[in-house]
């Protein structure tokens, strides 16, 4: 199993406009509403930069009546984790990935049918 990038993408029926007003963090780099990363899972004692965190970078685009969101979560291997560490931490990223993300879509259905 390759522990350096870790990515996911599912279907959303919304615009990216929509996608990107929900999922939008504390930012790196951001295109709206196409594209925004950041960094996160740093020391709390010091600023996020490459080799201390993790870069995830979200990337939206229109896909029939709705928008195909990728996620791409990279920076395992520059931590300087042990194997055994590094291979913990990528399982664990993928388990909370797969719980946190197929969330969004059923999310934005939900404002949609608000009053």
């Amino acid at each position: 199993m390759e522990f350096g990038t870790l990515e996911r993408e599912i279907y959303i029926e919304a615009s990216p406009e929509i996608v990107f007003e929900v999922v939008s963090l504390s930012v790196v780099d951001v295109q709206p509403p196409r594209l925004f990363s950041f960094r996160w899972t740093h020391p709390a004692d010091a600023p996020a930069v490459p080799g201390n965190s993790l870069l995830v970078s979200f990337e939206l685009r229109p896909s029939g009546n709705g928008t195909l969101l990728r996620m791409t979560e990279t920076g395992f291997r520059e931590q300087g984790w042990e194997i055994a560490v590094l291979e913990e931490r990528f399982r664990e990223h993928i388990i909370g990935w797969d719980f946190y993300l197929p969330r969004v879509a059923p999310y934005l259905a939900s404002l949609t049918t608000r009053p």
